[in-house]
Formats: structure tokens, sequence, C-alpha cells
């Protein structure tokens, strides 16, 4: 009985996935092999696969509360504490279930329906990844808060492979990136904070990944711009300040001011002058 399908939730840095769960072929019962009372498999049951119940046994199927225990040629697959009705897993409970590929324990707290999980719980998944949030369609859809190993953390609704809507999250990469902000299917959109590695800072809204609309950014030897942004680079109306204390006030294309700017100097002297391509002309 490959309860394991129930428990398949994760989520990437960016993309922040939450992992499908495949519909079952065809649902199955099996019979604990000593009292004959079945309980509800979500697929096919193999041969060498068994279960236990002890509990309760209402009209030939696992009913109130026991425990329920599976197992196939590798050993023990999961076990279940909790509430059973008409042979399904149905009310409170605690799920643990084994990931076939490092053979340690899934984790599942909370409510159950019709065998699956639905309503508020408690995932932890062998990987360390937690859940804690509302069920809406098992665990391949819910809404709640998702905190990875790596640190990333993200708050949300999420579906299939991602997160979908907006969401809000705080990660770091691998590089030394690090984001805190809105999301909007699985992308930085929305208002934000971004560090690089290097030291490198923006603030401001996001649309597809990139800063895009008002923001302000600020390098790591000094040198600032507050504006207008498009594609993650300056376009449109702002101001730029070198590390030295030179401000550009005026329009830029690409991050380069273009067009009629004003210049003041670090002693305060202001010029207007014509710019093409980041150069004066």
């Amino acid at each position: 009985m490959t309860l394991g399908r129930l428990m398949a939730l994760s989520a990437g840095v960016v993309a922040m996935a939450a992992g499908t769960i495949a519909p079952a072929a065809a649902e199955a019962w099996m019979k604990d092999g000593v009292t004959g009372c079945e309980v509800w498999s979500p697929d096919p049951v193999t041969p060498d696969e068994g279960a236990s119940w002890t509990g309760a046994c209402i009209d030939g199927k696992a009913s109130g509360q026991g425990v329920l225990v599976w197992w196939d040629a590798g050993g023990q697959q999961g076990r279940y504490t909790g509430s059973m009705a008409a042979g399904k897993l149905e009310g409170e409970g605690r799920l643990l279930v084994r990931d076939a590929e490092s053979g340690n324990f899934h984790e599942y707290i909370g409510r159950f329906a019709e065998g699956r999980p639905s309503g508020g719980g408690f995932l932890r998944k062998a990987d360390g990844t937690r859940f804690v949030g509302e069920m809406l369609d098992g665990v391949g859809h819910a809404k709640g808060i998702l905190a990875r190993p790596d640190g990333a953390i993200v708050r949300g609704e999420f579906k299939g492979e991602q997160a979908i809507g907006s969401f809000t999250v705080e990660y770091s990469t691998e590089d030394g990136e690090h984001y805190v902000g809105e999301g909007e299917n699985g992308k930085r959109h929305g208002w934000g904070t971004l560090r690089s590695a290097e030291g490198d800072f923006y603030a401001g809204r996001f649309a597809e990944g990139d800063p895009d609309g008002p923001g302000l950014y600020t390098g790591e030897a000094g040198d600032r711009y507050f504006g207008e942004f498009s594609a993650g680079r300056p376009n449109g109306f702002g101001t730029a300040i070198d590390a030295d204390g030179n401000v550009i006030q005026g329009r830029f294309v690409n991050g380069e001011p273009d067009g009629e700017v004003l210049v003041t100097l670090p002693d305060g002297t202001q010029t207007v002058t014509q710019w093409s391509a980041g150069e004066s002309q």
C-alpha cells in the first residue's frame, strides 16, 4: 500500500515547487491477515504487501481508534495511529510513510478525510522539509508555510510543481544571494529586497524575477541609484550617485544616462549636459 504518494511535498529555491501527487491508477482493499478486517489503499496492492489493524472492525472494515501497520518485501512501509471510518483514514491521526529512496520516514500529523490528508496539519519530509497549514487536496494542493532544510521559507499556496498565485518567501542561494519578499507563480514578483554575495543590495519592485518599477540600488563600492527599473536595470527617470559623490539626475536607458541630465559635483557645482549611451556629449 504505497501511501508515499500522499507525502510528496517539496520546494525549489525560486520555483518553490510543491511536489505533485500522481493520480492513483486504481484504489484497492487489503485485509488484515489475522482478523480479515479490510483497510483501503490508494494504489493497487502487490502480492508482497500486508497489513495489520489493531482496533474495531465494523461491517468488515477498520473503524474507530487504533493502529494500522503495513509492509512489503522491504519491511515496514508505514504506520498510522488515529481514527478510521469504513476502512479509511478519517479524523485526527499520525501517519509515518517510508521514503523509497532514503529509507527514512515522512511524517504527517493532522486531519484526514476519505483516506487522505485534508484540513489542518503538519508535514515533515524525510529530507527535513517541513510544512504546516491546510491540505486542500491531499498534500499535492496545500496552503500554508513551507520551510526547507536550506533555510528557505515560503508562505503561500502550492499545487503541482510550484507555488501558485502570490506568496512571500525568504531564501539564500548557494552562491550567497539572499531574497526576502513577494513572489508569484514561482518567481520574485512584487515588493522585496535582494542582496548578492558581493554586497550589492536592491530594495523595490520585482516583475518576473527581475527589478522592475521603483527601487533603490546600493553597490558594494558605494555607488547608488534610486528611481525606475525595468528588466533588471535602471530604465526611466532616476538619480545615480557614484562612490565619489557625483550625482546624475535624469533619464536612464539600460543602466546608462541618456538625453539631457543634471550633473551635480561634490562641491555643489551643477551643469546640464547631453548624454548618450553613458557618455557626455
